[in-house]
């Protein structure tokens, strides 16, 4: 939430407790059966075969752009797929759905150099995507320190990253 403009943040949290405050336990449980719904839904969507994108949900409340993609990917983990498929969906099945498979979505010669490199396996792990150790974006290296510095410039709650 650190990235949020204080407006945002303000907004969502005088939305989520006007909610909060008309809801009772029965409504909480409700909220989480649903969730869990949609992870069900996924894995027999997975597992009929059903084309599936990893998203983000923006411009959802606390649902930060950039940074929720973890969360979707480790719900698609939930819901059966192995960390190299939910990776997958968020990669080459993006650039097919989008068209632009020949020019990225998977690591070709000719095609753009979008990649992060990882200190650990994502397929041990689908957590380990949260620890870059750099960046390259269209053949340009941005290493983790440089990152770092690059997003608190962008913070404004005026704190330094912790990495």
């Amino acid at each position: 939430m650190a990235y949020v403009e204080a407006e945002g943040l303000e907004y969502w949290e005088q939305q989520s407790q006007q909610t909060a405050r008309r809801m009772d336990s029965a409504d909480w449980e409700l909220i989480e059966q649903g969730r869990r719904n949609r992870i069900e839904l996924t894995r027999i969507m997975r597992e009929a075969g059903v084309s599936l994108l990893v998203g983000t949900d923006t411009p959802n409340p606390f649902v930060v752009p950039g940074f929720s993609i973890h969360e979707e990917l480790q719900n698609f983990v939930a819901a059966g797929f192995t960390p190299e498929a939910a990776l997958i969906a968020a990669t080459r099945e993006a650039a097919r759905f989008l068209g632009d498979l020949d020019d990225w979505g998977t690591v070709e010669r000719g095609k753009e150099a979008n990649l992060l490199l990882l200190d650990s396996n994502p397929f041990d792990n689908i957590e380990n995507v949260r620890q870059p150790a750099g960046v390259m974006i269209k053949g340009q290296w941005f290493p983790r320190e440089e990152l770092d510095r690059m997003l608190d410039s962008l913070r404004v709650d005026g704190a330094e990253s912790d990495g």
